[in-house]
């Protein structure tokens, strides 16, 4: 007997999140550590505590990748 399940949602703490998805898990030392904005650090941690950056979404996703690729050439 085959039976199929699929995940829908995924409850975990920050770093649990991270791992799953293959995020950075290194908090304390990357550029952009946050899943959900493009946010850099030293922009996180500038003197205005409401900044936030673009969100991410599905068009900036295939730009990140090419960008992720030409790098590592």
């Amino acid at each position: 007997m085959v039976i199929q399940s699929r995940g829908h949602c995924i409850a975990g703490d920050n770093l649990g999140s991270h791992s799953i998805g293959g995020f950075t898990e290194n908090f304390s030392h990357s550029q952009y550590f946050f899943r959900y904005c493009e946010i850099i650090r030293r922009e996180f941690q500038s003197d205005d505590p409401n900044v936030c950056g673009p969100q991410r979404n599905a068009e900036s996703y295939d730009p990140a990748v090419g960008d992720l690729l030409y790098k590592l050439e």
